[in-house]
């Protein structure tokens, strides 16, 4: 017995406890003997130290009176294989539960009527939850969309089995109400007590969706810069042909202004040749026509007389003209002096030049506080001279004539104006008012050429000045002109 042994067993609580009670019976058990057996799944020590489990028979015989026999029968079985599969069944349990509970997806197991069986920690997480263990809890409570759910109960719930693997997105609620996009994957299975379930893995889409939509977006801008890539190209394409048009217009436009300034000038020149070669032949017929009044004035009928006043008027007239085509000539060609001009005087000094021309008349001059400008100063005096002589003109169907002279100085020019309380004139026709021969009054109402203000504007264009009218049919008229403020140490 106990044959390649020690003949020792390891200590056991429960055959400690067989004889302790064996003890106690024999000092209060009466004959006749009773045996009490045993057979007990007990460690036993081998002879080299290894320690081995068996079935060990023990039989406890009480004699009465307090005594007792002890003896084992001897080691039925050797039952090692059996616990060294148990002890790897069950480090096997704790190692897939390990497993289960770290791999980075949700878990579930879910019964027949949609309740959690089982569930692991990251599906928890996933959800928000505080508690580890939901089992008892139903499924639906967090499933946020509900047509969602009513299409995967019954594929979850159904009675029968229905093998193969299942794969679905959908839209889960967290504790703290937020959506969370998943994929589930769930195969239906039986378990060891053929209780019906399906296991669901739980995927977290909230990352790949993401990423997805940042990937959509991406491919989206790509497009959307491809196709701006396209149109940029086309633009140059198209600026170049428009810089190329461009050039080729700027050459023919400044070739067209080198012809236009040569005819120009052709045109003053011949202009100034031909008012300077008129003038002689025009003195002689002013000349002739003054001895002839003069002379035979008495001899002259009276039809006579009156052609040889349009005679002398209509030489009187042509002389005006010829005078005003040199001056408007020499205000192109003249060479300019600019200087510190006070216009002050210089307009005191013009309205003085008026005073026999206007005798008899009442005229109500106004003259506001006038700068000191830089300018040319004779061509600024003609400029005034022109402006006055227009506003004496055209008032002289006033009986009380208002003329005003003034200026202020807007941002860098100087404004200055001159208005009447004469004819005035048509505002749609103010655009004329400034071109050579252009009258807006008959010959008969007001005297003139036409060229006063081409004049005046031909002299303020070439001081970087312009100039522009106002008025109104018998409400008067205002010029308005501007020249530049020139800082002293720029003039």
């Amino acid at each position: 017995m106990f044959s390649g042994f020690k003949h020792r067993l390891i200590p056991s609580p429960l055959l400690l406890f067989s004889v302790v009670i064996a003890v106690i019976a024999g000092f209060f058990w009466t004959p006749p003997a009773v045996a009490v057996e045993a057979e007990l799944l007990r460690q036993l020590l081998r002879h080299d130290d290894v320690v081995l489990w068996g079935s060990v028979g023990t039989v406890v015989v009480l004699l009465g009176f307090g005594l007792f026999l002890v003896w084992n029968r001897g080691l039925h079985a050797e039952v090692k294989r059996c616990k060294v599969t148990e002890r790897a069944l069950f480090d096997s349990v704790l190692q897939y539960r390990h497993l289960i509970q770290s791999v980075p997806h949700g878990i579930v197991e879910i019964g027949r009527a949609g309740e959690i069986l089982f569930n692991n920690e990251p599906f928890c997480q996933l959800i928000g939850a505080q508690e580890k263990n939901l089992q008892g809890h139903s499924f639906a409570e967090f499933v946020a969309d509900k047509e969602q759910l009513a299409a995967l109960l019954p594929q979850l719930t159904a009675a029968e089995v229905v093998p193969g693997h299942f794969t679905q997105q959908l839209e889960l609620r967290s504790r703290q109400g937020q959506s969370v996009a998943v994929q589930i994957d769930f195969d239906r299975s039986r378990s060891a007590l053929d209780v019906q379930s399906a296991i669901i893995i739980i995927t977290d889409l909230t990352r790949s969706l993401t990423a997805e939509k940042a990937r959509d977006k991406n491919a989206e801008l790509a497009r959307e810069l491809r196709n701006r890539i396209d149109e940029v190209e086309e633009l140059n394409r198209v600026t170049l042909y428009l810089a190329e048009d461009l050039r080729s217009s700027n050459a023919e436009l400044q070739q067209k202004t080198v012809d236009l300034s040569e005819a120009n000038r052709d045109l003053e020149s011949f202009s100034y040749s031909v008012s300077h070669d008129l003038r002689a032949p025009l003195r002689h017929i002013m000349g002739f026509a003054e001895i002839l009044s003069d002379a035979a004035a008495a001899e002259l009928s009276a039809d006579n007389r009156r052609y040889l006043d349009k005679i002398k008027k209509s030489a009187g007239n042509m002389s005006r003209l010829i005078n005003d085509l040199l001056t408007f000539s020499r205000a192109g060609r003249t060479e300019l002096t600019f200087s510190e001009v006070d216009t002050d005087p210089l307009v005191k000094e013009e309205i003085e030049n008026f005073a026999s021309e206007t005798a008899g008349r009442q005229i109500d001059w106004q003259v506001g506080n006038l700068p000191v400008v830089t300018a040319d100063l004779g061509t600024l005096r003609q400029v005034f001279n022109n402006l006055l002589e227009n506003a004496v003109k055209y008032s002289s169907t006033r009986e009380q004539a208002v003329i005003k002279v003034e200026a202020e100085q807007t941002g860098d020019e100087w404004i200055f104006a001159v208005h009447d309380n004469g004819a005035g004139f048509d505002p749609e026709l103010a655009d004329k008012l400034f071109k050579v021969f252009s009258r807006l009054h008959r010959q008969d109402q007001f005297d003139g050429t036409g060229v006063g203000l081409a004049i005046v504007r031909r002299i303020l264009q070439r001081h970087g000045g312009r100039i522009w009218a106002q008025g109104a049919v018998d409400q008067g008229a205002g010029f308005y002109f501007s020249l530049p403020v020139v800082k002293r140490d720029q003039s």
